[in-house]
């Protein structure tokens, strides 16, 4: 531990704390989802967190492990202390820690494992991809090519379905079996039918697959 660090105090400075994580919040914070189909997406995902976090309120209540602190399983949404969680144990972080007094209270460093900083995360091109085929069209239209209205309004609506299905996925499954269009995906934890979004994959910002990016490499290869 580091020189002058507190070894007590709230579980909020604790680096083992992970605070309540809802996905749909995320996801309502993203550009590329504002469309009426995207929104109706996220409500239903709105919806399923309800659900299971009300399902997890009711474990905390009335089920606890071994021992009254323990979570009975991984909280999806609620808080919780991960301080065991390569043994798969879980503790309701406001009992562990009571009176601030826990022994395993570590002091959070100030660090910033995000996807945004992170050389693993893989932006979607949807966005881009149907921005552009929209600039084709709409030129096609201009210089008068048959049919190419009713293609530009088939495009156009069929974007909207097209990010609520990926939403829709990631509710489901948790993972999109190909590459994603709309939501970015994390490249060290993703695989062939197994792509995992930065926006659950991540939620609070402490990856150990978290890999800064090196601008001094980018200088170097620019310069040779």
């Amino acid at each position: 531990m580091a020189t002058g660090a507190k070894n007590w105090g709230p579980c909020g400075e604790c680096t083992h704390y992970r605070v309540e994580t809802w996905v749909f919040q995320r996801l309502g914070l993203l550009r590329v989802l504002r469309d009426a189909e995207s929104r109706k997406a996220i409500k239903e995902y709105q919806d399923q967190e309800m659900k299971n976090f009300e399902h997890e309120c009711i474990q905390k209540i009335n089920g606890h492990g071994p021992e009254e602190s323990i979570w009975p399983g991984k909280p999806e949404i609620s808080a919780h202390c991960a301080v065991d969680e390569q043994q798969q144990v879980y503790y309701i972080a406001e009992i562990k820690n009571a009176g601030c007094r826990c022994r395993q209270y570590q002091q959070r460093a100030p660090a910033n494992r995000s996807c945004e900083t992170c050389h693993h995360r893989r932006t979607a091109e949807g966005a881009s991809v149907d921005a552009e085929r929209i600039r084709e069209l709409t030129t096609m239209y201009a210089l008068g090519y048959d049919n190419v209205h009713y293609e530009l309004q088939q495009y156009q609506q069929s974007i909207g379905p097209k990010k609520a299905a990926e939403i829709h996925e990631l509710m489901i499954n948790k993972t999109s079996l190909s590459e994603p269009n709309y939501l970015e995906h994390c490249a060290a934890l993703s695989r062939h039918g197994a792509f995992v979004m930065c926006v659950n994959a991540n939620r609070y910002n402490v990856c150990e697959q978290w890999s800064q990016e090196i601008e001094s490499s980018v200088k170097t290869l620019h310069a040779c």
